[in-house]
């Protein structure tokens, strides 16, 4: 017996340690990645892969309207690094704020590596199919470029992640402990105000598998849910008199000019700064451009669209073909919205979205193993499978973008990524050799597409 535990020990032991050099891996490519598009200036680049900061993120922080009010408490999220970051700048002369943007992105997909296997761990995996999932994370394509940028969707990715895992704790719990589901509500639907309704599908199910009626569960949704819409207004409140609030309204503008001095962007002359540290943006009607073209970007009523790229989108953040190169106009800011145009580098990278036979490989061997899974969770039957959380999940995607953010699918395939990881893991339940095969063929691809992939974004980035 003494032996047994041993040897279970040994186990654990080097699980833990397999996860823990994993995870390095994956934060040392991401880092690397995320340092050389921020030396690119790359990252602000708008509709691209790498959709991100710090434009946007230091934007934020001095109020900008729009991605305040879908975001509502990233400012409390980042504020305090971003402070951190400003008095190491100023006190040790360290350029903090430039790897505080390079790396919080790395840093969160690190915290998803390990949320992650504990998730799959307590939906009862082995340790051998635990890592190969978390391999398939680490080296996916949503890890190496969006997973790598500082702003909401690696946090979403692990905020995620970290309500499966909760969720896998509450299916096998007699009690429901409402104030740590208050305060991963609060904290999700504050990175995403829509992550609020994965929260609501993870939650219901996992009640309803804890033994819970489901007209009790349905009412403990929606008392949970209201508690943290009270929470999110009251703490979004309470960040905006914060923030405006002297003195740290003049600390504010402080961050954001060192924003631009860590991008490598000349900075404006004071007098051209509006009160808040931005330059002033130019309008729609002296330029000429069509107001209503950012809206129909994102508002439409396309379910088509939707049902035919989503496959596509689904294997794309694991591995697919490489990205198309769309040139950006310098000369049009209203075209490239951003504080600070004359960072705008001369072009994106954008997601193939029509079907070709480079899709063909990646694609069909995603979709298998994604059956597969999907099968291998049903056979557990109705009551003792995880599976319906994750496919709710992915429904309200499908719905959500159905009618808004088609023009970045690619970029929001991180809020619905860890539920496509939940339902490959259904594999490990198919009592045949084939599931695994499947997934090591998913990694192989990934290893090699992607590798491909950046070679090729990193070339174009040095000329």
């Amino acid at each position: 017996m003494t032996h047994q535990v041993i040897q279970k020990d040994r186990y654990r032991l080097l699980f833990w340690l397999a996860v823990f050099c994993l995870s390095i891996a994956g934060f040392a490519a991401n880092a690397y990645i995320s340092w050389r598009f921020f030396e690119a200036r790359a990252y602000r680049s708008y509709d691209t892969i790498f959709d991100a900061d710090p434009n946007f993120h230091y934007a934020y922080l001095v109020g900008l309207r729009g991605t305040s009010i879908r975001h509502p408490l990233e400012l409390l999220i980042l504020h305090p690094l971003a402070l951190v970051a400003s008095q190491l700048n100023s006190n040790l002369h360290l350029n903090a704020t430039k790897w505080l943007v390079i790396l919080l992105g790395p840093l969160a997909g690190v915290l998803k590596t390990w949320l992650l296997a504990w998730a799959l761990l307590r939906l009862k995996q082995n340790y051998r199919w635990v890592l190969l999932l978390v391999a398939l994370d680490v080296f996916s394509f949503s890890r190496l470029t969006v997973g790598s940028l500082p702003e909401s969707f690696p946090l979403s990715a692990a905020a995620i992640t970290a309500l499966f895992l909760l969720g896998a704790i509450q299916a096998t719990s007699a009690s429901f402990r409402r104030l740590t589901w208050i305060a991963l509500g609060t904290c999700i639907a504050g990175i995403t105000v829509t992550n609020l309704a994965a929260f609501d599908c993870v939650l219901g199910w996992s009640l309803i598998q804890s033994g819970m009626t489901t007209k009790d569960s349905l009412r403990n949704v929606v008392v949970t849910t209201c508690q943290i819409a009270i929470a999110v207004g009251a703490l979004y409140g309470a960040s905006i008199l914060l923030f405006h609030a002297r003195p740290m309204s003049y600390l504010l503008p402080d961050l954001s000019y060192r924003a631009q001095q860590a991008e490598g962007a000349v900075p404006p002359a004071i007098s051209d700064r509006l009160s808040t540290g931005l330059v002033q943006p130019p309008s729609p009607s002296s330029t000429g451009a069509n107001p209503k073209s950012s809206t129909v970007r994102f508002f439409h009523f396309q379910p088509v669209y939707e049902l035919r790229n989503l496959p596509l989108v689904d294997t794309y953040a694991f591995a697919g073909p490489t990205p198309k190169v769309v040139p950006i106009e310098r000369t049009n800011p209203t075209a490239y919205p951003t504080a600070w145009e004359r960072s705008a580098p001369p072009f994106g990278f954008v997601m193939d979205e029509s079907w070709s036979i480079a899709w063909a490989l990646p694609l069909s061997i995603f979709t298998a193993a994604l059956i597969t899974g999907t099968f291998g969770w049903f056979r557990l039957g109705w009551q003792n499978q995880f599976a319906i959380a994750a496919l709710m999940v992915l429904a309200f995607n499908a719905a959500l973008h159905s009618i808004w953010g088609a023009d970045e699918l690619y970029l929001y395939v991180s809020h619905w990524q860890p539920a496509l990881l939940i339902l490959l893991s259904g594999g490990a339940f198919v009592k045949r050799r084939y599931p695994a095969v499947l997934l090591c063929g998913l990694l192989l691809t990934e290893i090699f597409l992607n590798t491909q992939n950046l070679q090729f974004m990193l070339t174009r980035l040095s000329k």
